[in-house]
């Protein structure tokens, strides 16, 4: 397995003692001592307390072009920080003590076997190694405990991270970052599935799919609406497993949360935007409806005009034709036959 590792000790506060003594005078009552005595307790114990108090440092990582800091809001102390390229099926084989604090990597057993076999051999392995190609490859984030309890992150191209943030869920951790693009992400340490020890009431945030298996490919077995109550039995990084009824599934970790309070608040807020969309499209439907009555009526009243105009035309008498007689004479005289729309005829002299 190539590696290559970048490898940041964190510096561990310790608080320093004080030594709080003070030679007795001969002429100094039994009174005084014992307040002195007492006072310098006190201020021992203020001193532990402060030094319990203070905040574990953030996470250092020395890249290329820079070190990464990942803000730390966990309670946990982290001595080391590594990274370490591997391929997938370095990957694949790696497993997690069910403890959580021991990491074996089947690459160790690997290189113990490597070390047994023949030069031939190790000159054959050393080849294949050199054919990895970059997409073979992938970065992992290796933290430890000062504890000595080892945390992996895979796929953790810390690279393009900004703002990371470390923190601790039902006993799992997390990063959360922004990418090179600017979008929120999150990525999950490796570890395998916990129970808790006792149910745990929880709520979904939103609506969601609760899942056969811990895989957002999985079979939906059914969809929470928000608000609605689950039981928490255990989880697996990324995943919380619930009951529902008689289903029993898993739903994505950021979707189901202890706090009822929180979940209320966002039914409330659904419930008045669904009630402020109602009476927008209400209002909307009568401002519809009064456009589409006026429109009518305006039609209404365009056709009436139309019709009158058309009837006060009709009423109204008016010459249709003219035919012109001579008096055939010669004198030049004659009469014209006008008929008029009503039917009646006139004469009128020339």
């Amino acid at each position: 397995m190539k590696r290559k590792v970048v490898k940041t000790l964190l510096s561990v506060s310790v608080a320093a003692s004080m030594a709080l003594s003070a030679p007795a005078a001969a002429w100094a009552s039994e009174e005084t001592a014992q307040t002195e005595s007492t006072e310098a307790g006190a201020e021992t114990e203020s001193e532990a307390d402060a030094a319990a108090e203070e905040e574990p440092e953030d996470i250092q990582i020395a890249l290329a072009d820079g070190d990464l800091t990942i803000k730390n809001q966990t309670t946990r102390t982290f001595t080391e920080a590594e990274l370490q390229e591997r391929n997938a099926a370095d990957t694949a084989e790696e497993t997690l003590e069910n403890d959580g604090e021991t990491v074996q990597e089947n690459a160790s057993a690997e290189e113990t076997d490597t070390a047994q076999e023949t030069e031939a051999d190790s000159e054959e392995a050393a080849d294949t190694s050199e054919t990895d190609t970059e997409e073979d490859l992938s970065t992992s984030l290796v933290l430890t405990e000062e504890n000595g309890e080892v945390h992996i992150f895979g796929q953790a191209d810390v690279k393009t991270w900004t703002n990371p943030v470390i923190f601790d869920e039902y006993g799992f951790l997390y990063i959360k970052y922004e990418d090179a693009d600017g979008s929120t992400k999150e990525v999950a340490e490796t570890a395998q599935e916990k129970e808790f020890e006792g149910a745990v009431t929880m709520y979904a945030s939103s609506n969601v799919h609760i899942r056969e298996k811990a895989d957002q490919e999985s079979e939906s077995l059914t969809v929470l609406q928000l608000g609605d109550e689950v039981t928490g039995i255990g989880a697996v990084p990324g995943w919380i497993k619930v009951k529902s009824g008689d289903i029993t599934g898993y739903v994505y970790h950021s979707y189901v949360t202890e706090n009822k309070a929180s979940v209320d608040a966002l039914v409330q807020a659904k419930k008045e935007a669904e009630e402020a969309a109602a009476a927008q499209a209400a209002a909307q439907a009568a401002a519809d409806a009064a456009a589409a009555q006026a429109a009518a009526d305006a039609a209404a009243a365009q056709a009436a005009a139309d019709a009158a105009a058309q009837q006060q035309q009709q009423q109204e008498v008016y010459e249709v034709s003219r035919q012109k007689f001579d008096d055939c004479d010669g004198s030049g005289h004659g009469y014209y036959e006008i008929t008029y729309s009503d039917g009646s005829v006139a004469y009128e002299e020339y």
